[in-house]
């Protein structure tokens, strides 16, 4: 399926151990009327003869003059949304893949769904070999926003920013994607915001695959703890902003959920932590919002992990 439409395929660049079959995967889209983006943020790796191995002339390759992404990793995604030409914009991270008919399927649904800025596969999570480890859950066709927040609060939904087809002018219009120190929740804050007038169309074909490589910020449960745990904040007050502005009928179930959801996030954050971290917060509670109830909770599961 090709319906004249370009879409932008952007690679942010920095790890190069499975970089080449993140762009084959882009390369062998069943839908023709693609480009694709390679951003190197000033890796140490030979990101340019990774590149270079395909001779193709729908890539085009950039280089940061600085790391932005060790920074700002949401820099980095709008780093690569200005060189995006597409109607359609697409945030392929480096170690995960697509598969041929991720582009073709989504771009069907932008027909069947004209006033929707968002569009999004089914994820699988797979390991460095290549092996899927679990699938996300199934999604409706189409949902509204207000519906989609309600059942990532209630953990039935998961994302991550590969999965995902944008409009391009909308993405921009917004600002690019929303900021969250170490991109925590950036990809659900940003989605919230995208998906806020026109809902949120959904393939139940797995159709993007996001390697647990090890790698990622996101998996990295120790470093960073304070900061992530700023950013759960930052996450929440995000979205409850979303939620109040909109009149909803289940408004303050929402609210409740985000609040739930958000105390949930916080525990699993600290069973993680070091113990000192944990002593530490014990002090400092009030700066984050963590009852002492909340903390207890969290020591338990630490001492049964």
């Amino acid at each position: 399926m090709d319906c004249g439409k370009l879409v932008t395929i952007a690679i942010p660049a920095y790890k190069d151990m499975f970089l080449k079959e993140a762009i084959m995967s882009a390369l062998n889209q069943t839908y023709s009327n693609i480009e694709i983006v390679v951003v190197n943020d000033k890796s140490p790796y030979d990101i340019a003869s990774v590149v270079r191995f395909f001779c193709d002339t729908r890539i085009r390759y950039y280089e940061n003059e600085e790391n932005i992404g060790g920074k700002d990793l949401v820099a980095q995604w709008n780093r690569c949304l200005t060189y995006a030409k597409g109607d359609y914009f697409c945030l392929l991270c480096d170690d995960d893949v697509y598969h041929p008919d991720f582009v073709s399927e989504l771009m069907e649904l932008t027909i069947k769904y004209p006033t929707c800025h968002v569009f999004r596969a089914r994820a699988a999570v797979i390991d460095k070999g290549g092996a899927i480890l679990k699938n996300y859950p199934l999604s409706p066709e189409f949902e509204t926003l207000d519906n989609y927040i309600w059942d990532v609060c209630n953990f039935r939904r998961k994302q991550t920013v590969s999965e995902f087809l944008l409009e391009t002018q909308h993405l921009r219009k917004l600002g690019g994607y929303y900021s969250i120190p170490l991109a925590w929740g950036a990809d659900y804050v940003s989605i919230y915001r995208l998906a806020e007038n026109g809902g949120i169309a959904s393939s139940k074909k797995t159709l993007a695959m996001f390697r647990d490589s090890g790698e990622n910020i996101s998996s990295e449960h120790v470093k960073g703890f304070w900061i992530k745990l700023n950013a759960l904040k930052i996450k929440s007050q995000a979205t409850t902003t979303i939620v109040e502005r909109n009149n909803w009928h289940n408004k303050d179930k929402l609210l409740k959920a985000i609040n739930r959801y958000l105390r949930k996030q916080q525990e699993v954050l600290i069973s993680r932590t070091s113990y000192r971290n944990v002593l530490k917060l014990a002090i400092t509670e009030c700066k984050y919002n963590i009852s002492a109830k909340q903390l207890l909770k969290a020591f338990v599961i630490k001492l049964r992990q």
